[in-house]
């Protein structure tokens, strides 16, 4: 019944708007699932867009053909699909006002078909693809308005082609990927409310978040990280305060040894130790002892080495 009342539904929309080429959003949410999985499809047909979410879960497509007009939905959601190893149908897709969420599809090995997106309204989820091995497709993404997480993608080695977002307005949690050993592509962004790293048992450098601001209402969380050091987690701690992060900080159960120190430019490390600290002729002597002390659970401010 509620596939008939579907088709004809849309039969009405597309007879109405037939021989114009006005955009037209299915009026709702739309889930295309397992029980009719061709008949979901074929129930957007004309459409190009959808004023609520598109779900697409626990379906058996190795592909997203016959989605090729989609160029923008209120959310979209892509879950449980199993055999799912392309997006390349979603490739007109510009906007997405509200969630994003990728998750459970253990065959996909890449997002390509998703080049086009630039803003993420809400939330943009990568969870849980144990195939996906590159997020290229997310190059021209430069806003997510809330929370950034990418979970337990056991194949993921690098976070190339986030190097475009500038904004996080929410958390930004980078959890249980297995494969990652740096957090390089995530160098441009700048705002972020909430910082998670954690269980990220190959990671060892954290340097691309040294330009970051956090939001001091929120916290600083990097644990249990099977390589990293705590020595290297403190010292973007450090540099998150002298970028004037002042919340609360959870620190613990990085394993790994020694310091991964991070290339800086001297006028912003200067800027940080400047004032009562010393002037141009102390330049060199605070920048060492910058990357010396501070590395080690020290923060400089105000012409005193204190122990926090």
């Amino acid at each position: 019944m509620k596939k008939t009342l579907i088709s004809i539904f849309s039969f009405i929309i597309l007879t109405f708007f037939a021989g114009s080429s006005q955009a037209v959003d299915y009026p709702g949410d739309y889930t295309i699932d397992n029980i009719d999985t061709s008949g979901d499809i074929a129930g957007l047909a004309g459409y190009t867009g959808v004023d609520g979410t598109l779900k697409i879960i626990s379906t058996t497509l190795t592909d997203l053909s016959g989605l090729e007009n989609i160029t923008n939905v209120g959310a979209l959601y892509i879950s449980i699909n199993a055999a799912l190893t392309s997006l390349g149908a979603l490739s007109k897709l510009t906007s997405v006002s509200g969630d994003l969420i990728i998750q459970y599809n253990h065959t996909l090995t890449s997002l390509s078909g998703l080049n086009n997106i630039t803003r993420v309204g809400v939330d943009l989820y990568i969870n849980n693809n144990d195939a996906l091995t590159s997020l290229g497709a997310l190059s021209n993404l430069t806003r997510v308005g809330e929370s950034l997480d990418i979970i337990f993608n056991d194949a993921l080695t690098s976070l190339n082609g986030l190097d475009n977002i500038t904004y996080v307005g929410g958390t930004l949690r980078i959890a249980a990927n297995a494969a990652l050993t740096s957090l390089n592509g995530l160098d441009n962004i700048t705002n972020v409310g909430t910082l998670h790293i954690g269980s990220n048992e190959t990671l060892t450098n954290l340097c691309a978040l040294y330009n970051v601001n956090l939001n001091s209402a929120y916290t600083l969380q990097i644990y249990d990280n099977t390589l990293l050091s705590m020595d290297t987690a403190y010292a973007l701690e450090t540099q998150l305060r002298s970028n004037g992060f002042t919340g609360t900080a959870y620190i613990h159960d990085n394993n790994g040894s020694g310091l991964v120190s991070c290339d800086l430019e001297e006028p912003s490390i200067y800027g940080n130790v400047s004032g009562s600290c010393g002037g141009p002729a102390l330049k060199d002597v605070y920048m060492l002892l910058y990357r010396e002390s501070c590395y080690h659970g020290y923060s400089l401010c105000l012409g005193n080495a204190a122990e926090k």
